[in-house]
């Protein structure tokens, strides 16, 4: 079901992208295929509570509308996740930005000039959500982005940010606007600690409140007590037959309190096999792997493995 949400979108945070390996550009196909307080906030607080929210700019509706255009309404047997992919892809070759972290107040920031992984995901997602309910406009767009982005689709501060790329898979898992895919996959259980961003405070400058690193570290505190599922990038070719398109992809990393460094779509090429459609910080730009997503994940050893979740239609 859908509901309104506040919106506040900050930026995205460097821990979510890593650089890739090089590039070939292959072929597309011609026809698209409640829970606790968490981390020190208050569930309960009444939407009056929530900052209110700053009209669009108009170049950001202006392009938000030419989104919407240029997809055209959904197609005879489309699939949510084709019509996810099918959004993603208008967005082929655009530049890939991370902004850097700032101390100051969050912004809404709806800019489709530019991505990054979170957020080719998240603004395809929520493009493909307005389509499907039938309210293709800016503001619809506007208040899927929040109830992506925010714990409970709602804007708080800083620490009411999805910071953490399993949290954001976690937290719209919880509220059915995706369904975890890798135990079901044949997942096998990963331990590991999240504690980068409080390990690391000079890298975060919100983290220089008390409060703020308090309610972060706390977050943690309750994402180390999750039980943690992921597939190995050895064991990626026998299942990836069950990959659907526009199903996210999480790549697990071997950093340090940390465990998903990046993530995509999936998205069949000509070749019937699954590929990464993903905005890549290593080629400035969003771009298809020519690959398959095994090839992919095969590719460097630092990509530890996958987990996956499917996003469902509203």
């Amino acid at each position: 079901m859908h509901r309104h949400h506040w919106i506040l979108i900050a930026a995205l945070f460097s821990l979510n992208c890593t650089p890739q390996e090089p590039h070939r550009e292959p072929m597309l196909p011609t026809e698209p295929l409640k829970k606790g307080p968490i981390g020190g906030f208050d569930e309960e607080k009444s939407a009056s509570d929530m900052p209110k929210l700053d009209p669009l700019p108009r170049k950001a509706k202006k392009d938000i509308q030419q989104w919407f255009r240029s997809v055209g309404p959904i197609r005879a047997n489309e699939s949510f996740g084709e019509l996810i992919t099918r959004a993603a892809r208008h967005h082929l070759h655009k530049p890939y930005l991370n902004p850097e972290q700032s101390s100051g107040p969050e912004i809404l920031d709806t800019t489709l000039e530019t991505f990054q992984c979170v957020s080719l995901v998240e603004t395809s997602m929520s493009l493909a959500r307005c389509l499907w309910m039938g309210t293709p406009n800016p503001r619809c767009y506007r208040d899927e982005i929040a109830a992506t982005r925010y714990r409970d689709g709602r804007m708080g501060g800083y620490a009411s940010r999805l910071h953490y790329f399993y949290d954001w898979l976690e937290d719209n898992s919880r509220r059915e606007r995706l369904a975890w895919m890798t135990d079901s996959l044949g997942g096998e259980r990963v331990y590991r600690k999240f504690s980068i961003m409080t390990a690391h405070p000079k890298k975060y400058p919100a983290l220089s409140d008390p409060l703020i690193f308090e309610q972060i570290k706390s977050l943690e505190d309750n994402l180390n007590e999750s039980e943690l599922f992921w597939i190995p990038s050895t064991q990626v070719e026998n299942l990836q037959a069950q990959l659907k398109e526009g199903d996210v992809i999480g790549v697990i990393t071997h950093t340090k309190g940390l465990l998903i460094s990046h993530t995509g779509l999936v998205s069949f090429g000509d070749d019937n096999k699954p590929h990464y459609l993903h905005a890549s910080s290593h080629h400035k730009r969003v771009v298809f792997t020519p690959g398959s997503i095994a090839e992919y994940m095969l590719a460097q050893k630092k990509r530890k493995g996958i987990v996956v979740a499917r996003p469902l239609a509203p």
